[in-house]
C-alpha cells in the first residue's frame, strides 16, 4: 500500500509501477473512481432508503419491504428502478405533445428567472454566488 501513497495519482501507480499502456492505465483508474463514487454514495442511500421504508412501514402498520430481493426486502430499489426504466412516456391524446413535454422546462425557467433579482452585491451572502449559474444549471437540463 504504500506504493499506492508514492504516486500522485492512480494513473500515475497502473502507468508506471504496473507497467500498463497509458490507455489501459487510463480506463483502470476510471473504473476504480467510478467504483469507489458508486460504492461511497450508493451503499449508504440504499441502506437509507430501504430502512425509511421499513419504518414507514411500521408506521403504517403494515410489514414494508418483505419479498424482493429475500428475506427482508433489500432489492426493492432495484425493483423500483427497474420498473421506472420500463414504463412509457405517455400524453394525453387531445393534449399538444410539444407543449405537454415542453412544460416542465418552462416551469424551471420561470423560477430560475425569479431567483435572478436576488441581490448579488458583494457585501450580501449572495455575493458568492455567480447569477450565471442559475441559468448554466437550467442549461443543463435541458435534453
Amino acid at each position: 500500500m504504500a506504493i499506492l501513497f508514492a504516486a500522485n495519482t492512480l494513473f500515475d501507480y497502473f502507468d508506471t509501477s504496473l507497467s500498463l499502456e497509458s490507455s489501459t492505465a487510463l480506463v483502470l483508474a476510471l473504473l476504480v473512481h467510478a467504483l469507489l463514487l458508486g460504492l461511497f454514495f450508493g451503499i449508504p442511500a440504499g441502506i437509507f432508503i430501504w430502512a425509511e421504508r421499513k419504518v414507514s412501514g411500521r408506521i403504517q402498520d403494515r410489514l414494508g419491504p418483505t419479498r424482493t430481493g429475500g428475506k427482508f426486502g433489500w432489492l426493492q430499489s432495484a425493483a423500483d428502478g427497474l420498473k421506472l426504466i420500463q414504463k412509457e412516456d405517455l400524453a394525453p391524446e387531445q393534449a399538444d405533445k410539444t407543449l405537454f413535454r415542453f412544460a416542465p422546462y418552462v416551469v424551471c425557467a420561470s423560477m430560475f428567472t425569479a431567483l435572478l433579482f436576488l441581490p448579488f452585491a458583494d457585501g450580501s451572502s449572495l455575493g458568492l454566488i455567480r447569477p450565471s449559474s442559475f441559468a448554466e444549471s437550467f442549461l443543463a437540463r435541458l435534453p
